[in-house]
């Protein structure tokens, strides 16, 4: 491990077992945890303000199979009537195993969510078909608030990697994030993907995907069949990404969703758009022509 996850964590020690949360702002702060163990929240009681930082998941045996992708080493999951507020991770790292499918977050019914500046990295062999961080549709809502992850980097996870599986009304900041080897299925998988819509009348979201570097993955962004969005409740910008020998069969997938996407001023990996590749958006007009002209984010 390189010195920037190392320095401020207590590798000695090691836990084996669950580090379970029950009460308001509560620091977990230079820990490992390794086997079956899980960084989580006592289910059936609202949790303030929880914080996981400067922490390890190492040789994780979470999900050894398809059957166990309802859980994974960063669990922050409540039941109807109770959440998770304002939930934090921040600088922790899941090392690369060689087994399993390998999952980064399992979550529901979080009200507000930050990660940054952390390094997941799956499983090792690919072709594991694996999610990264997933939210549950089985509940309220998986999340919804103020959502920030930027500034992670996200390797060798063959699924969807951060799978809005669930998403309500909110800000959702989707920066600065580099992703290697992701996604499987071509027509399918993508860096960041919205599936089912939870915001309800009188609520807004804003998504901002941008400054994100996907590299030898497949697609950037899709949203699936949120009907209870328009141009009136939602903005929508993916800008300033880069797309760098990606193998998806789209760059950007939108279905039955009735909102103007902005999709402009991004580098597509070639100056020859195709709009096959944008389902569901209007082909961008503004691009780069090279990975070297995309600003940096400031």
């Amino acid at each position: 491990l390189s010195n920037m996850y190392t320095e401020n964590v207590d590798t000695q020690t090691v836990f084996t077992t669950d580090l379970i949360i029950a009460a308001d702002d509560v620091v977990i702060n230079g820990v490992v945890i390794t086997d079956t163990a899980k960084y989580m929240n006592k289910v059936g009681m609202t949790i303030n303000n929880p914080t996981i930082k400067n922490s390890i998941v190492r040789n994780s045996t979470v999900n050894p199979s398809a059957e166990t992708s309802s859980i994974a080493p960063f669990n922050f999951t409540n039941t109807d009537g109770f959440y998770v507020n304002n939930l934090t991770i921040y600088h922790c790292r899941i090392e690369q195993i060689e087994t399993g499918r390998p999952m980064i977050a399992f979550l529901s019914q979080v009200n507000g969510l930050t990660i940054q500046n952390s390094e997941f990295l799956g499983r090792a062999t690919l072709a594991n078909y694996n999610d990264g961080i997933k939210t549950d549709n089985a509940t309220e809502f998986g999340v919804k608030g103020e959502i920030n992850i930027s500034g992670n980097h996200f390797e060798n996870y063959q699924q969807y990697v951060v799978w809005f599986r669930s998403y309500g009304a909110g800000n959702y900041t989707l920066e600065n994030n580099t992703f290697f080897n992701t996604g499987y299925t071509t027509a399918s998988h993508a860096a960041f993907n919205f599936i089912t819509c939870k915001v309800t009348d009188g609520e807004q979201i804003n998504i901002n995907v941008k400054y994100n570097k996907v590299e030898n993955s497949h697609i950037l962004f899709r949203m699936d069949k949120a009907a209870a969005l328009s141009d009136e409740n939602a903005k929508i910008n993916v800008n300033y990404n880069q797309l760098i020998n990606c193998k998806g069969d789209y760059d950007v997938k939108v279905t039955e969703v009735a909102v103007a996407i902005n999709v402009e001023n991004n580098w597509w990996g070639t100056i020859n758009l195709d709009e096959k590749r944008f389902m569901g958006v209007a082909l961008p007009t503004a691009f780069y022509s090279n990975e070297n002209e995309v600003p940096a984010k400031g």
